[in-house]
């Protein structure tokens, strides 16, 4: 199962890294529905015989309720939204309501942390709470079980992700590229950004060998540049550079 990784869908000129244009997501969706490919949730998986991607979604921003959500239901498609509790409300946000509504129109709601933090990086405790405290205030808010969990910045190591395993996750996902395997509990997922043209809608959707492995190679490049520069170097560096280009 290939699932892709959408941040802020842009109605104008995408501004951050991580957005996508209006347009870009159209396309995408059109091209998902001719495609034949079946999309679901990362909750529900797939055991079909038929191709699968997922659509998730992070951070909760507004425009996953007012530009994402009601595409998807005119098209018939669930997606995932991860959600960071404590960004609830906020300008540019979803509210609370809003993610009633959606999740009561069969997307599945997420958890995306309380405040967005380097988890791997915390104290054990403090990583507990981010973990614990998301799922139960969402759970709390929505009246359902919240079972899928995405690490901020993709940020994970193997004790965070026992830790998501014991806070009662099912499905953890993470940055690093690549393809899910049905039934597993950790799944990669694959990005799409401002720098995806629309010519590039059937890589991103079924890429073959040699993007999947430059798609590797480009992510431990990435990581290595993290932990030499710090995050915020990286990002500098990132901005940068994509600004200049």
């Amino acid at each position: 199962m290939n699932v892709l990784v959408l941040h802020r869908v842009a109605r104008g000129e995408p501004q951050a890294w991580a957005d996508v244009s209006l347009p870009m997501f159209d396309a995408l969706l059109d091209h998902l529905g001719e495609g034949g490919l079946e999309v679901t949730t990362v909750g529900r998986g797939t055991g079909g015989s038929r191709p699968a991607i997922c659509l998730s979604f992070d951070d909760g921003w507004r425009s996953d309720y007012e530009l994402v959500f009601p595409r998807l239901l005119e098209r018939g498609v669930r997606a995932t939204f991860f959600i960071t509790t404590d960004w609830v409300g906020r300008a540019d946000h979803v509210s609370w309501a809003q993610l009633r509504e959606m999740a009561e129109a069969g997307m599945e709601i997420g958890s995306h942390s309380v405040t967005h933090p380097h988890l791997a990086t915390l104290p054990r405790a403090e990583a507990e709470r981010e973990l614990v405290d998301s799922k139960c205030r969402l759970e709390q808010a929505l009246g359902s079980a919240v079972t899928a969990f995405a690490y901020p910045y993709g940020d994970c190591s193997p004790r965070t992700h026992r830790q998501a395993g014991a806070a009662g996750y099912r499905s953890i996902c993470t940055s690093r590229p690549g393809f899910a395997v049905w039934g597993a509990r950790t799944y990669p997922r694959n990005s799409v950004n401002r720098h995806h043209g629309l010519g590039e809608l059937a890589t991103l959707v079924a890429p073959p060998a040699g993007e999947r492995f430059r798609r590797q190679a480009h992510y431990w490049f990435r990581e290595s540049l993290k932990r030499t520069l710090g995050h915020t170097g990286y990002v500098w560096l990132r901005d940068t550079l994509y600004r200049r280009g």
